[in-house]
This record gives C-alpha cells, sequence and structure tokens, in this order.
C-alpha cells in the first residue's frame, strides 16, 4: 500500500497543468509540483517539510486550515475549497482546490492530495466587471439627472454634484472656458470651505486652466504640495486629491470639472478619472444644450417681439403716427431712456422724432451735418451699426443741452433699396450698456422701420394714390403670409420642374440671421425635405447661397460637396439657381434629374434663373402684401404689374402690359421695352405704348426696329453701369442721335432705365414725353426703375428667342457680322444718311493670292489666317462702323460719318498694318497683303447692294493693278 501510493503521488506530481501538493495527517508539505513552485515563487526544496500556515497562508486563513486537519482525524474533510496563497513576492493568488486523501493500512488519513487551479485573474476580471457595471449603472442615472430640462445655472449645480456623488468625492467645481480671452472661470463651487464662482484662470494656469490648456483629464493624488497649483488656492488646505476632466463638445473644450477629496478620504484612481471623463463628454452635451434651448428661447422671444413691433408700425401710412409707433415699438425691440428716429434731408440727418426726452419737441428738427464730426455720420458713411460706450467722451456734445444725460449710445442706419435714408438712435444713462446684440436687434426693427417710412412718405406725397388704403389697413390683421407664400412657392416650383422636364426639386428661403437655407417647398424628391436646414456652402443649395452664382451638377453622388442630408435620391443631374432682389438673397431653387443620361444645359441654368427671379419677386410682393401694407396706390400698381405680367403667357401681352404700366405710372405721353445685348450694343423694340396725347410722329410704330447704341455712347455706357439715363431734346449732354431721334418725333424728353436680371442689363425701357424737358423725380425714377426690373423678367424670354437670331447674323469663324448682320445693319444706316444728309462710305477688301495659302498651309491655317485678318481689322476701325465677313476672304466695311477720303486714309492705314503685321499660325509666321476698294453713298445710289457693289468693282481695280493697295471708286 505504501508503495502503490508512492507511485500515485509521483505520477500525480509530474502534471504542470495543476497546482499539486501533497501534505501529511498534520498539515505539512510532503509533495510540491512544478506548479506550485511557479505559483508560489518557493522551490519544493524550500515548502517541504514545513507547515502549509507556516508560509503560504494569510493570517485569516490560517485557523480554518488548522480546523480542516484536525478533522481529518475523525475522517473527515472538505472536496473542495479555496484560499489564497501568500506568494514570495507578496502577491496574493486566489486558489481553487479539489482535495483526495490516502489511507493506511489501518484505514486512517496518511495523505491528503490537493489539486488546485489559480483562478486570480478570472475572480479580478468578475469583480472588476461587477464594480464597472456599478460605476456605469451610477453614470447612466446620472445622465439622466442632468440631460433631464434644467435652466443653464441649475444644470451646471447639477452636474457638479452628480460627478461629486459619482466619484464618492467631498466636493468639486466646474469652470467654462473663453477661448477668445484664453481663460477659465469658475461657475459653480460646490462643498468647498470658500466659495470660489467667479474666479477666472489663464490657460495653462491650476488643475483648470492646465486641463483647458491641454484638454487631457488629470489626476493630483495631494495638490497641498502640487507645484502647478494657482495662487487663488494657495491658503486653501481642505482638499487633498483632485481629479479634472475636460467638458469636450464638437473637438473643442467647453469646460473643465474638478471634483475634490479632503485629506481623510481616499485617493482617486485612474478608474475614477475615466469614468469622470464619460460624465464630463455627456456633461458638456447637456450644457450646449441647455445653452441651445436658452438661445433658441431668447431668439423665438426676439423675433415675437419684431414681428409684433413691425406689425404695429406696419398698420399705419401717416407718417407722424409712424414716427410714434416707431419710437414706442423699439422701445419694446431694445429698452433706452431716450430715442430719436433721424432721417437725410439735403446733407443733413435731421431728427423728426424723438422719445424719453424731457422736452421731445426740443430735440425734434435737430440737424447733424454729413459728413460732419459726429457718430451719425459714421452710421451712415459705414452704413452699419455703431455704438459708443463712453458717449461724452467720445463726443462732448453729448455733455450739454438735452443730451446731456446720454451715457451710452447705439445708431442703426435706415436702409431702403441699398441706399442710406435715415438712422435711429437709442441712448442710455448708464455707460457700456449696449452691445452687438442690441445693434442687430435693432437693425432687424430698422429693416421694417425704412419699409414703413417709406411707405407713410409716399402715402403723404401721393394721397391721390392711395384709394385701397382702407381695404388694405382693415385686412393685414387677417391675411397669413405664410400660407400664401407657400401655395406661391409651390406654384413656381411645380412650373419650374416642368418646363425644364426635370424629375422634382425643392426650394429654400434663405434665414440671414442663422445664415442657413431653410427648404420650404419640396417636390417629388422621395421624401418631404421641408424644414430641412443647410448652411451656407453646405450641398448643392448651401453653395449657390454663399456664391450667389447658380450651379450645374452632371452626377450629384461623384460630386464631392454633396451634403449628408442630401446624400441618395431619385436624383442624377442637379441645377440650382439663387433668388435674389438686386444683390439681396431671397432664397434658393433647384431642380434634378433621374434621368442618369441627363445633363442640365446652360440655357436650362438661364430658364432657372429667370424662375428663380420671378420666384423672388413673387416673395417679396406677398411679404409686402401680407406683412405691411404699404405704399397704397404705387405699390398697388407694382404688385398689379408684377401679376400680370407673371400670370400672363403671351409674351406680346405681357410686354405690352408693361409698357402701358410704364406710361401711366408717370403720365409719359410714350414708353417702350426693348432687348438689349450688352456686348454688340444692339437693341430691339419689344413693343410700345402709346398714350392719349402722343403725337402723330410719335406714333410712328417702332416695333421690331434695331437700334444700334454705340452710335449713342452715353446712354449705351449709362446702361452697361446699370444707371438710368435722362435725354433732354435740347441739352447738350444728350447724344447727338438721341437728339435727332427726339427732334424726329416732336418729343422733348426721355427716360431709359436698365432692365436688370441676376447683377446683368438684359433690357431697357424707355419712357417719353413730348409735352416738355421733364424734370424726371427720383420717386418717378425709382417706381420706374421698380416696374422696369419686374419687365425684365419678360426680356429675359426674348434674350432666349433671338439668341438664335444674333448666331443667324454672326459669321462663326470670325465673330464678324455675316453678310445677312451686315445688311440688317448697314440698310439702317443708309436709311439714316437719307433722312439726314450725313456722310457714308464703303470698303471692300480681299486677301491677295489666298488661294496660294490654303493650298500650301491647309485650310486650317487658312482660317487661321482670316481670324488674324478680322482680329487686325476689329482693332483699326470705330466702335460705330460696321465690320462683316461678305464672303470667303472678302470682308466689308460700313463707315458711318465718313467721307471718301476718311475711308480712303482708314483703308491705307489698314493695308499697312496688314503687310507689316506677319500672321502668326501654327505653321510659323505668314505674310499676307490685302487689296482694298473704296465707294462713297451719294444720291444716285439707291441703296446698299449698289454701294457695296461699287466698292467691290473698286477692290477687284485694285487687284487688276497688282494688288496690295486702296483704289476709290
Amino acid at each position: 500500500m505504501q508503495i502503490e501510493g508512492q507511485q500515485f503521488i509521483s505520477a500525480i506530481l509530474n502534471t504542470d497543468n495543476f497546482l499539486v501538493v501533497v501534505l501529511d495527517s498534520q498539515g505539512r508539505i510532503h509533495h510540491f509540483n512544478q506548479a506550485c513552485e511557479q505559483t508560489s515563487g518557493y522551490t519544493s526544496s524550500e515548502a517541504e517539510g514545513k507547515f502549509v500556515w507556516d508560509f503560504l497562508l494569510l493570517p485569516h486563513e490560517i485557523a480554518p486550515v488548522k480546523a480542516v486537519f484536525e478533522a481529518l482525524q475523525s475522517g473527515q474533510f472538505p472536496n473542495r475549497h479555496e484560499n489564497y496563497w501568500l506568494a514570495k513576492d507578496g502577491s496574493r493568488r486566489l486558489i481553487a482546490w479539489a482535495n483526495s486523501a490516502l489511507l493506511d493500512e489501518q484505514g486512517r488519513v496518511a495523505y491528503v492530495i490537493g489539486i488546485g487551479i489559480d483562478i486570480t485573474d478570472g475572480r479580478q476580471a468578475e469583480e472588476s466587471l461587477r464594480r464597472k457595471v456599478e460605476e456605469l449603472s451610477a453614470l447612466h442615472q446620472t445622465v439622466l439627472d442632468i440631460t433631464s430640462p434644467h435652466r443653464l445655472p441649475d444644470l451646471l449645480q447639477t452636474i457638479v454634484e452628480r460627478a461629486a456623488r459619482l466619484l464618492n468625492a467631498s466636493s468639486g467645481g466646474l469652470y467654462l472656458c473663453d477661448p477668445d480671452r484664453e481663460e477659465v472661470r469658475c461657475v459653480v463651487s460646490f462643498n468647498t470651505r470658500r466659495d470660489y464662482s467667479g474666479t477666472v484662470l489663464k490657460y495653462g494656469e491650476g488643475a483648470a486652466g492646465h486641463v483647458a490648456l491641454t484638454g487631457k483629464p488629470q489626476i493630483i493624488q495631494d495638490y497641498r504640495v502640487w507645484t502647478g497649483r494657482a495662487a487663488v488656492y494657495e491658503g486653501d488646505q481642505s482638499f487633498t486629491a483632485v481629479a479634472s476632466a475636460p467638458m469636450i463638445w464638437r473637438g473643442r473644450v467647453t469646460g473643465v470639472i474638478h471634483v475634490l477629496q479632503t485629506e481623510q478620504g481616499p485617493s482617486f484612481t485612474q478608474d475614477d478619472l475615466d469614468l469622470l471623463m464619460l460624465f464630463a463628454n455627456q456633461a458638456a452635451i447637456a450644457v450646449e444644450n441647455a445653452k441651445l434651448y436658452e438661445l433658441a428661447q431668447l431668439q423665438a422671444h426676439q423675433a415675437e417681439t419684431l414681428r409684433q413691433a413691425g406689425s404695429v408700425v406696419a398698420a399705419t401710412l401717416d407718417q407722424d403716427e409712424a414716427i410714434e409707433r416707431i419710437l414706442q415699438q423699439l422701445e419694446c425691440v431694445v429698452p433706452y431712456d431716450s430715442a430719436s428716429v433721424q432721417l437725410l434731408r439735403n446733407g443733413y440727418l435731421e431728427i423728426v422724432g424723438g422719445r424719453g426726452w424731457s422736452d421731445p419737441q426740443a430735440v425734434v428738427g435737430l440737424r447733424f451735418p454729413v459728413p460732419g464730426e459726429n457718430p451719425n455720420t459714421v452710421v451712415i458713411q459705414q452704413r452699419r451699426p455703431y455704438i459708443l460706450g463712453d458717449a461724452p467722451g467720445a463726443y462732448s456734445p453729448f455733455l450739454a443741452g438735452p443730451h446731456n444725460h446720454i451715457r451710452s449710445w447705439l445708431g442703426v442706419p435706415l436702409i431702403l433699396h441699398d441706399t442710406v435714408i435715415g438712422m435711429l438712435a437709442i441712448d442710455s444713462a448708464q455707460p457700456n450698456t449696449y452691445t452687438a446684440d442690441h445693434a442687430q436687434l435693432v437693425s432687424a426693427f430698422a429693416d421694417q422701420v425704412a419699409i414703413a417710412l417709406e411707405n407713410a412718405r409716399l402715402y403723404t406725397t401721393e394721397k391721390q394714390r392711395v384709394k385701397e388704403l382702407d381695404a388694405l389697413r382693415a385686412t393685414v390683421a387677417d391675411i397669413s403670409a405664410e400660407l400664401e407664400q407657400t401655395k406661391l412657392l409651390q406654384a413656381v416650383l411645380a412650373r419650374a420642374v416642368g418646363l425644364l422636364n426635370a424629375t422634382g426639386g425643392d426650394l429654400g428661403l434663405y434665414d440671414e440671421a442663422k445664415q442657413e437655407i431653410v427648404i420650404f417647398v419640396s417636390h417629388n424628391l422621395g421624401k418631404d425635405y421641408s424644414g430641412t436646414r443647410m448652411s451656407l456652402g453646405e450641398g448643392a443649395m448651401g453653395h449657390v447661397a454663399q456664391t450667389r452664382h447658380p450651379l450645374i451638377i452632371d452626377d450629384y453622388m461623384q460630386w464631392s460637396g454633396r451634403s449628408p442630408q442630401y446624400e441618395a435620391g431619385p436624383w442624377h443631374a442637379v441645377l440650382a439657381a439663387p433668388m435674389l432682389i438686386g444683390n439681396r438673397l431671397v432664397g434658393v431653387v433647384g431642380v434634378v434629374a433621374a434621368d442618369q443620361s441627363r445633363r442640365f444645359t446652360p440655357s436650362d441654368e438661364r430658364l432657372l434663373i429667370l424662375f428663380a427671379q420671378q420666384s423672388a419677386i413673387a416673395i417679396e410682393n406677398a411679404r409686402l402684401y401680407a406683412s405691411e401694407k404699404k405704399r397704397a396706390a404705387e405699390l398697388a400698381l407694382l404688385f398689379q404689374s408684377s401679376t400680370d405680367i407673371t400670370r400672363t403667357i403671351d409674351l406680346e401681352s405681357a410686354l405690352n402690359i408693361a409698357a402701358q404700366q410704364l406710361a401711366k405710372a408717370v403720365n409719359a405721353t410714350s414708353a417702350y421695352i426693348l432687348s438689349y445685348d450688352q456686348d454688340s450694343g444692339l437693341a430691339i423694340v419689344l413693343s410700345e405704348y402709346f398714350g392719349p396725347e402722343a403725337n402723330e410722329l410719335e406714333r410712328v410704330s417702332d416695333l421690331g426696329t434695331t437700334y444700334y447704341l454705340k452710335t449713342t455712347p452715353k446712354l449705351f455706357q449709362a446702361l452697361r453701369n446699370g444707371q438710368p439715363w435722362i435725354s433732354l431734346v435740347n441739352d447738350p449732354n444728350t447724344d447727338p442721335a438721341t437728339r435727332e431721334e427726339l427732334k424726329g418725333r416732336n418729343v422733348k424728353s426721355s427716360l431709359s432705365l436698365p432692365m436688370m436680371i441676376a447683377g446683368q442689363v438684359r433690357g431697357y425701357a424707355e419712357i417719353w414725353d413730348n409735352r416738355s424737358e421733364r424734370a424726371w423725380s427720383e420717386e418717378e425714377m425709382r417706381l420706374c426703375q421698380t416696374l422696369a426690373n419686374q419687365a425684365a423678367i419678360t426680356i429675359e424670354n426674348v434674350r432666349l428667342f433671338e439668341e438664335s437670331q444674333h448666331q443667324a447674323v454672326t459669321d462663326p469663324l470670325t465673330g464678324l457680322y455675316n453678310r445677312r448682320g451686315l445688311f440688317q445693319l448697314g440698310e439702317r444706316e443708309v436709311e439714316r444718311v437719307r433722312r439726314f444728309g450725313h456722310p457714308l462710305a464703303a470698303i471692300m477688301l480681299d486677301i491677295d493670292h489666298f488661294k496660294q495659302t490654303n493650298d500650301t498651309y491647309s485650310h486650317a491655317i487658312g482660317d487661321q489666317v482670316l481670324r488674324a485678318l478680322a482680329d487686325c481689322c476689329r482693332a483699326t476701325i470705330r466702335d460705330t462702323d460696321i465690320l462683316g465677313r461678305y464672303g470667303g476672304e472678302e470682308f466689308a466695311l460700313l463707315l458711318p460719318e465718313t467721307d471718301a477720303k476718311g475711308a480712303y486714309n482708314l483703308a491705307e492705314r489698314l493695308r499697312e498694318k496688314v503687310a507689316m503685321t506677319p500672321v502668326l499660325t501654327e505653321r510659323g509666321a505668314i505674310n499676307i497683303t490685302i487689296s482694298l476698294g473704296v465707294a462713297s453713298y451719294t444720291e444716285q445710289i439707291p441703296d446698299l447692294a449698289v454701294l457695296l457693289d461699287h466698292a467691290d468693282t473698286a477692290m477687284y481695280a485694285a487687284k487688276q493693278s497688282g494688288r496690295n493697295r486702296v483704289v476709290i471708286g
């Protein structure tokens, strides 16, 4: 039995997979295998012969183990148990044992064999997991607490209290960052010996400043001896350990959370810091959400205040009442001690109304020169708000007179149609009262004030036009602008989608305050995108809003600028255009095509620009109609004109309506609408209206007549600059050709107005009066300019149709007029010569030996020669001269106001220039010469064809005489 027992023990000890220890019945170690050595750090020789409790067991486990061996004498022992081993290096290992006994011949326990497994790591992991679950549960509950709706101060206090509770800390604090000043400010001091609220630290100063600077959490086990502590905490010895974590939102540090431990409390661990960091991240989100919520509430309140103020102000067209309401409602927008409304009049800002003064009449009528040494001038010249925190220090007159109570001052310009018409001024008896936020609010109100004042002014000066005033005022409270606007925009978008044969589209309005595009109407895009907000530059709509230019995207899914909000949908190609009124962005309209082969073209782009312009005008009209009820009969005229034009599907009728409205608006005798090509200077009469007082010559129809505006350079330049132009029949400043035209029609004065689309002149309107050399007033010009801009939308349609006609009169190789274009313009010049007796000459020219050039170098090189000759001719002649490609290598020149001698001199200069200037081609420089024939108009020449034939005959005579010369026919 003893031998068999020894063999059994030996066999068990040879395994390395388990800890195996053999003890005798007294508890002495008999055998100790290699696994035991590795786990305990003791060798078998060190262990064998010793009692197990002498060196392997923890003190509190010795008695239970001894009790087990005492029980062995009665044959009782545990089959399984767990206990800790104290390893040689001082570490503790938890061992799970399975026990077995070997008996001697008398049946008594001789040995106990224990087979064990080291379960320390598993038990530690289990314990760590349990603690982590408890921590995360506590964190979850804490996050629920702080993400519930709170006022911001209450939320900040709750965050600190929950953080301290989460880490079982005694106190804490919270700092918010000011990145502009690079400072952190204590906003909560919880359960500290002193209240540190309001304490400001620089980035890098103290624990909070250090964390704000680095963006990393940290533990300080004893703050009292930490070398980086801030001076403000030097005398406070009430806390030792500090754990700090940054509050990070969208990649930037917005604040720092502290939890503090008193001298008696435990130290913080890395697990504590990790938990605090998780909590800080959630706290950062909660704080930003609370800020956004409070900001949204504030903005909503401000918007409602502005809406109510605007409604009250817009509800009257009496100027005195309007000014009083402006001052009353201004105090609701931004509180003040005194305020004034000032209007620009003859180089002065004049106070037309005041409130809050001891004697308001003492300030009414006061004037400030502009420009002048006063803050009012700054507002007017810079066209933006101006704040004086120390008003008397900046402008000494604030120390005297009715202004002597003013310590803070805010001035905001009143701007109407991009023109400064005056300003609002608000005053406070306290210094440094007004901020940029106040300036922004007053500016928003000032936009409505400018319109209200303009309405009141027009009402005062145009009382005969207020037939609909009572009805408009009675309905102002009942009409919802937003509902009507929605219907209008839906109709415009549906028409744009249909016209462009698109799949769908959407239309967004510009939120200037947030600088975002808000999708207002969505059509057939797979889902309704209404309400979607896009920042400037985001996606196609945001890109167009930012650049103010249209955008064509051939493959949206491959476009790098697509928005995550429009990642996928029933679209492939995209076309978007801005809705502009002047330079002001109203919104963006976009259409899409699902067809993979579809590409939007420049023609599509022009059409969408037209519809975007219509949308902008419609929105503006709806806004004016619903919220302002302004301008009485004048605005009724504008609205009626816009409605008639935009609702008319017959182009001719729309143009006639526009001309009629222009004449009637200012009681003129006739009016015309002309298309206009800015590059060529060509203008075509598209519509005309003759009033009851138009004379017989004035009534001679000009429909379809083409005018070459380069013959009227002053008018041409004014239109190019987008400016109106007044022409008087006896004014030396009027273009001679225009004076002759007016005399020929027995007309005394005319007003020409550019018709703008997307910042470009697309046509112009001309209004005539045969009764006097009329001094057109600014009011009349402003009204007519508005009507002309509305009619410009119709001109764009004409331009699209006329584009093909322009191509029909242009030589595609040289860009000159072709034979057809040459005759269209030339016959008009011949008619002018017959009518007024002015000289007119013609030149025909031909390249010498051009066939040899083509045969030698190729027709492609020949084309380069033709283009070079065309460029040379263009550079040599005047703007008023007419140059065309007559055919092949033959060119024709018509020279108004030029006799035969002048034409010969020009021809000779041109001949010399061509002969001396080699043509640079792909095959090198080529020298060419030309032969020219000159003819001048006489009464015996019946038409243009005969005049050109005479010049052609002279040209062939030049060739017969040896080429490279000029012959007069």
